[in-house]
């Protein structure tokens, strides 16, 4: 079949999954290190301001740069998994040699015995700032001691019951719920292996929030993952971007699930989100939006929303095409779903507002939560054909 495709090349080709490096011209933030999953499939440390593309921990599959917005490990000591609140027939041993941890150290923790086990706010694990009114989601890595699948239930309080079967290799099981009131008790989360073979266990994790994020180590206190956002300014910025058309390709994969809500921007052109064009999954209906902004207003055909292709869900990659210039604004996604419109009036053209590519955000919020596998930006508005 005939294609039209762009008979130009990008000004800016920001191929994430493929280089995997940051290109010279982009300003990374994040105030705190971050964990990712390297081409071998284990886990590394990212240090402030650096960051993290990260791969499928089976496939080891690049997925492009991993963003995230700011979450809390509330487990003071999630390394120290040994507690004395469960069934006495119940055995552990810390930093076991007998096996290596996700990240490679010797920092696991061996449980044998048929039973349960509880961690809560006792017991030195300190886990503190949960109510009975928020969705919590705890998270914990899991293998089996011997060579045959078990058993693992989970729950908050007989509250978000599921059960796991736990393999041979490390693998993150969790859960998300609001935590039950269990007759006061602080308790959080329970553990019920069903073998007395036993299993390895590293990395919990509860997070405020309706799904788990990236790991977050700790050792004696509470800690924070930063939120994370690029830009690209200056003369950087006005040596790629054309003030009169453009387009755009995005691509990206959303790791937050439909049912939550929020503006979660993959890029903005536009020194705030008061000026400029963006590219977000919308807080409302959860489908892939672009929208003008000029003086904090969007002008009548600004805002296109091509419904047709669903909801941005958790797990789902989106190929995002957007060609504008003033009274001409298009978008495809996924090759097809187009929605075109007319801006006749109020168009953002000032350069002293338009002087920076947001990656990530907006600028000051609405942080993306996924990996971007690849941004490319067109001097010149394509076609409605080659968009798709």
């Amino acid at each position: 079949a005939s294609q039209d495709y762009p008979n130009i090349q990008p000004t800016l080709d920001l191929n994430f999954a493929a280089v995997k490096k940051l290109d010279s011209r982009i300003t990374f933030y994040r105030t705190t290190i971050g964990s990712y999953i390297d081409e071998n499939g284990d886990y590394r440390w990212a240090s402030a301001n650096e960051p993290r593309f990260d791969h499928d921990e089976v496939t080891h599959e690049s997925k492009g740069l991993l963003m995230e917005p700011t979450r809390t490990n509330l487990y003071k000591n999630n390394h120290s998994l040994k507690t004395a609140n469960d069934h006495a027939n119940m055995n552990y041993v810390l930093n076991t040699t007998e096996t290596t941890a996700p990240d490679g150290t010797f920092t696991a923790t061996k449980v044998t015995g048929a039973g349960w086990t509880r961690w809560d706010g006792n017991n030195g694990l300190d886990l503190v700032g949960v109510n009975f009114t928020d969705t919590f989601s705890t998270s914990i890595y899991m293998k089996t001691v011997g060579t045959s699948n078990i058993n693992v239930g989970m729950d908050f309080g007989d509250n978000g019951n599921a059960t796991f079967s736990v393999g041979q290799e490390w693998k993150r099981y969790s859960i998300s719920n609001v935590h039950q009131n269990y007759g006061g008790s602080t308790k959080f989360i329970d553990i019920v292996f069903d073998s007395a073979s036993g299993v390895y266990i590293w990395g919990l994790q509860c997070e405020n929030g309706s799904h788990p994020t990236s790991y977050i180590p700790t050792s004696g206190t509470t800690m924070t993952r930063g939120n994370e956002y690029a830009v690209i300014d200056g003369e950087d910025f006005t040596d790629f971007y054309n003030p009169v058309e453009s387009s755009v390709l995005a691509v990206g994969t959303m790791h937050r699930p439909a049912a939550a809500g929020g503006q979660l921007n993959i890029f903005h052109i536009g020194d705030d989100n008061e000026d400029g064009h963006g590219v977000f999954r919308e807080n409302g209906t959860k489908d892939v939006w672009y929208h003008i902004r000029n003086n904090n207003n969007t002008p009548s055909g600004g805002d296109l929303n091509p419904s047709g292709f669903g909801d941005w869900d958790e797990g789902e990659e989106a190929k995002i095409a957007i060609a504008f210039k003033d009274g001409d604004q298009a978008i495809s996604v996924n090759g097809g779903n187009q929605v075109t419109a007319t801006v006749t009036s109020s168009y953002p053209t000032q350069t002293s507002t338009i002087s920076k590519m947001w990656i990530g955000s907006h600028g000051t919020g609405s942080f993306f939560e996924g990996t971007i596998k690849r941004i490319a930006y067109y001097p010149k508005l394509l076609t409605d054909n080659q968009l798709n």
